[in-house]
């Protein structure tokens, strides 16, 4: 009989000791040959070595060991490009990539008065990389805050026209913080792009918004997170900056360079370089607050170029814009509940709830947004939500962000539109958000962050529409509030 393999398992004759030699399919060359054709069978189906044939073991081992050293080698590849990317690559090799291939790099810088003229560092360091790529053209940009626009560049480097862009768009403003462009100029500002983005603040903070470095950090999260929704993924530098004489306010650049290391962006301590150097009257104006011309200035350049040549940089994508994490929150873009109601899984105190949905008016994603504003002049106003105990454990012993999507109108209190994240435990650590002015008249994301004790037993979000005990009852300062969301980390994602 023919072998019926590989298609199916033969039932070869056996031979007891009582059967004849010549008995019916038990015949000597019977047997042998049918085992003769199921071992040639088999051989077939294994093939030899280095076999051509595709249906052969041999050849489709071969073909599985190729495809695994192929993907082995992409994997070894990215795994290479990952830890250059994270942990070997520079800002001035991104630049330097490219000139060399006849590409555009910009520069968006915003901060205060520290870099606001060409005297001082901003403009010095792009002095320094118009010497360093000659075949560059060197562009550079002060945004006009009376008119609220960007003029025209000025090219301070023509160029071999072949050699690359660089263009440095300098959004320095005179008494800001780093939260002062969150609002109607926001995206004006950040519309002309990066490939790099600078945050240049320090003095000018509030002290009594923001006495510690946790509450600082807030301004920055507002800052980056909400530049990198418009500009898109670059590089960012966090420049730790409080360069006045003697050692006051040192919470702020303290609260600069914590915010860079956790979330791995660049850092240029300018701070520590002021420190280092003495912190003296050479390096100061007259005022004692403003760097000098040229010592001061010329350090800061110094110490920024140093992080461009030699800090380990990457790509940082934004993380509020068309990405999704789960949100500690339950029905943070209040979906679930009654019309004209505190929202499912809210509670509230003094607080008067109205459903907003005109998209694109005063509802920014759908299906709603609400509007708060105290129901009587006495008591605080708000919307909280504990979190349910398996997102509550979970965020024990580590950082949470709170981040709330809403609209302040131009004019109402500053006691209007703060967020708050309350933890209970060692220090009942509480921090609410600035009652900055800046950002009204638009929507703006608010943070606030706080390390949860490893003894707290609660954690409680707020979104106030007054924090004050004699609250406005006026209307016109109703706050609007699209969506919150409630993260582990720095870096919240859009959840809506």
């Amino acid at each position: 009989m023919a072998t019926a393999f590989p298609t199916g398992i033969d039932a070869i004759q056996r031979v007891s000791a009582t059967d004849l030699r010549n008995a019916p399919g038990k015949e000597g060359h019977v047997l042998h040959n049918n085992v003769c054709d199921a071992v040639e069978a088999l051989q077939a189906k294994i093939g030899v070595d280095g076999s051509t044939v595709p249906t052969s073991i041999d050849k489709r081992l071969a073909a599985v060991e190729s495809e695994l050293e192929t993907v082995a080698d992409t994997a070894d590849t990215a795994l290479d490009y990952c830890n250059q990317t994270i942990s070997g690559s520079t800002i001035a090799g991104a630049i330097a990539t490219a000139m060399n291939t006849d590409a555009l790099f910009r520069i968006l810088l915003i901060g205060d008065s520290t870099a606001d003229a060409t005297t001082e560092w901003a403009y010095l360091l792009l002095q320094q990389l118009q010497s360093r790529y000659p075949n560059a053209q060197v562009q550079y940009s002060l945004w006009d805050n009376v008119n609220k626009r960007w003029p025209a560049t000025t090219i301070l480097q023509q160029g071999s026209g072949s050699g690359g862009v660089i263009i440095l768009n300098n959004c320095s403003i005179a008494g800001s913080q780093p939260d002062w462009i969150i609002g109607s100029d926001f995206f004006k500002i950040c519309k002309v792009g990066a490939e790099l983005l600078i945050l240049n603040h320090g003095h000018n903070i509030s002290n009594s918004d923001y006495p510690d470095a946790q509450k600082i950090i807030t301004q920055y999260e507002e800052n980056v997170e909400s530049a990198l929704a418009i500009v898109g993924p670059c590089h960012v530098m966090i420049i730790a900056q409080n360069p006045q004489m003697g050692l006051s306010n040192q919470t702020k650049a303290t609260a600069a360079r914590k915010y860079a290391t956790e979330c791995r962006f660049v850092s240029a301590d300018v701070d520590l370089a002021f420190v280092a150097a003495g912190n003296g009257a050479s390096l100061h104006s007259p005022d004692q607050v403003h760097p000098s011309v040229p010592d001061g200035h010329t350090l800061i350049k110094n110490v920024v170029l140093d992080a461009i040549d030699n800090k380990p940089s990457y790509i940082v994508t934004p993380s509020l814009v068309n990405t999704y994490t789960a949100n500690m929150l339950y029905n943070g873009n209040f979906a679930a509940g009654s019309a004209n109601a505190v929202p499912t899984g809210w509670s509230g105190n003094n607080i008067g709830v109205t459903d907003s949905i005109t998209l694109g008016v005063n509802c920014e994603t759908l299906p709603r947004a609400i509007s708060l504003l105290a129901a009587s002049g006495a008591g605080q106003a708000w919307i909280r939500q504990e979190l349910a105990i398996e997102n509550f454990q979970a965020c024990v012993g580590r950082i949470v962000t709170l981040a709330v999507r809403m609209w302040r109108p131009v004019g109402a209190p500053n006691t209007c539109g703060k967020i708050q994240l309350y933890a209970s435990g060692t220090g009942t650590p509480s921090h609410v958000s600035s009652s900055s002015d800046y950002g009204r008249g638009d929507w703006s994301w608010r943070f606030v962050s706080v390390t949860v004790p490893a003894n707290a037993t609660v954690l409680r979000a707020f979104i106030y529409a007054d924090t004050s005990a004699t609250p406005t009852t006026n209307p016109a300062y109703a706050i609007l509030v699209d969506r919150a969301i409630l993260v582990i980390g720095r870096r919240p994602r859009d959840a809506s």
